[in-house]
């Protein structure tokens, strides 16, 4: 990995998770989740079109959490996207803050 993705991911990382920012306008320590958006099955993107996502927005959440139902993108991407935007609506987001 190149510095210049390393300091990317970085400045990404340091907005903590973006929909918990968005949504609930509080700061998560986030994970890094390459979005998935045009990719084959077993690929992933590159280390500029990431998205920082807390442990239950990108893995976990099956909506029984307490704040909008708290879907995250592996468990179920369709209510992940309906509830906060698509990977790459999110992704222009989070490219706008850095």
């Amino acid at each position: 990995m190149k510095k210049a993705e390393k300091e990317y991911i970085k400045k990404v990382a340091e907005l903590g998770c973006i929909v918990c920012l968005l949504f609930l306008g509080e700061e998560t320590e986030p994970n890094i989740h390459h979005i998935r958006s045009g990719m084959g099955m077993a690929m992933r993107n590159d280390n500029y079109n990431i998205l920082p996502l807390c442990k239950c927005h990108h893995q976990e959440g099956d909506g029984t959490q307490r704040w909008l139902g708290q879907w995250g993108f592996h468990k179920n991407q369709t209510k992940f996207e309906e509830n906060y935007g698509t990977e790459k609506e999110l992704l222009a987001k989070v490219q706008s803050m850095i």
